[in-house]
């Protein structure tokens, strides 16, 4: 009979291997939808700080209560990153020394709100803009909405 140490470790680890399978699915969309490059360490930073509720949630209760104000979903992610450096060219970003900050405004909310988090539901942000950071030797270096 399993105690309740051994059904929390399992249970831990069964979430570890979820979000390790969410972040290599992005990974690869990333990689196969971008003209820039992608590490896995930094898709794993974006969805660990800015992606699902679980990770939000986490993130309320640490560091100072600075959590982020918006968080993506796995399919948000993907497409506010491809779609805010679509018209980036590699020519483009070799012209810029350091940094590049895109930012890119979308129709529909591209995000949720962190403010008024609950376990059922979380309400759709008001603001969908993405703010994506790219620079010339490291590619992406991370992305959330604001």
């Amino acid at each position: 009979m399993r105690n309740f140490r051994d059904l929390n470790r399992t249970s831990n680890v069964q979430h570890e291997m979820k979000q390790n399978r969410i972040i290599d699915r992005i990974y690869n969309k990333l990689n196969a939808g971008l003209n820039i490059q992608v590490r896995r360490e930094v898709v794993a930073h974006i969805w660990s700080k800015h992606g699902c509720r679980k990770n939000a949630q986490k993130w309320s209760g640490n560091f100072d209560k600075r959590i982020p104000s918006y968080f993506f979903n796995e399919y948000q992610l993907v497409k506010a990153i491809i779609e805010a450096t679509s018209l980036l060219s590699e020519e483009w970003i070799e012209q810029f020394p350091n940094q590049i900050y895109v930012f890119a405004s979308f129709e529909e909310p591209i995000g949720r709100s962190v403010v008024n988090i609950s376990r059922t539901m979380s309400v759709l942000c008001i603001s969908s803009f993405v703010l994506v950071i790219l620079n010339r030797n490291q590619g992406l270096v991370t992305a959330y909405p604001i």
